[in-house]
């Protein structure tokens, strides 16, 4: 094989880890990281008064979950570090990430706070709704929610995967076509009496 063609080979294999600017370091303990993103909390809702979290990639392949002060954006503590070889699930749900591991099963809110106050509207009207949802969206997509998804699917050996957004839309969809099937149901009978 000539030293051109082995060149071309290297560049085609795939990495062994996602790739790691030389100056992301935790706020923690100043371990070296591979990626970080602020979630704004972490839990079953937003109003239960868990705080901001720092969810961290180290380079060595440990997930790590930081409690921070939001006003400082000092660390408190740590809430979660698992080794990637202990996720069992990882699902992805529009502006959620859902991470179980090590007996813990996390729901993380990728949103930013703005778009999260938005879904108080949704009550008032539909097309608030569908705004706040499409805000929801585009904020957790640009902090990264699906980056860390697929990553987490590609290098964590055990866990399973799954895309709720997908199974929302199948189950509003048989739900709908129940209701005018129901409704048709109805109507026949009304009609016989």
């Amino acid at each position: 094989m000539n030293p051109q063609q082995n060149q071309i080979m290297q560049v085609q294999q795939p990495s062994q880890m996602p790739a790691q600017p030389p100056s992301m370091v935790s706020a923690l303990d100043n371990m070296p990281l591979v990626n970080y993103v602020k979630v704004i909390s972490y839990g079953t809702t937003i109003f239960n008064g868990l705080p901001a979290c720092i969810l961290e990639w180290t380079t060595t392949n440990r997930i790590r979950l930081v409690r921070i002060d939001e006003s400082t954006n000092q660390p408190l503590g740590l809430e979660f570090d698992v080794d990637l070889s202990q996720i069992t699930k990882v699902k992805i749900s529009f502006d959620y990430l859902y991470i179980t591991a090590a007996g813990r099963h996390l729901k993380l809110n990728f949103n930013s706070r703005a778009s999260s106050f938005l879904l108080a509207g949704a009550a008032a009207s539909p097309f608030i709704g569908l705004a706040a949802l499409a805000a929801q969206g585009t904020a957790a997509k640009d902090k990264g929610i699906h980056w860390w998804y697929e990553n987490l699917r590609m290098y964590a050996p055990y866990a399973k995967s799954g895309n709720l957004g997908v199974t929302y839309i199948i189950i509003g969809a048989i739900s709908g076509v129940a209701l005018v099937i129901l409704v048709f149901i109805v109507a026949i009978i009304s009609s016989m009496k």
